[in-house]
């Protein structure tokens, strides 16, 4: 069901609109009502964080890697209740 409103529009923005329409090949109407859903649900293709893992050393010896929650406590001091 398509509801027909009035919507005032900045000029810039407004030729944008019609720009990425003319692009698409689609009705300024249909680029109009995707770029709304895209903003209100967050785009479909969002970037991935790029980690760069960096070297620091070898691990410290007095850490015991394999005890999380002796390396747990290191990290945040002991546990308080």
């Amino acid at each position: 069901m398509s509801i027909q409103i009035t919507v005032t529009l900045e000029e810039e923005l407004l030729a944008r609109l019609k720009q990425e329409s003319e692009v698409k090949g689609q009705s300024l109407d249909k680029t109009i009502e995707d770029v709304l859903r895209s903003g209100l649900h967050g785009p479909d293709d969002r970037k991935r964080a790029r980690i760069t893992p960096v070297h620091s050393g070898p691990p410290n010896p007095a850490v015991n890697l394999d005890c999380s929650a002796e390396l747990l406590e290191q990290i945040e001091g002991p546990l308080r209740l």
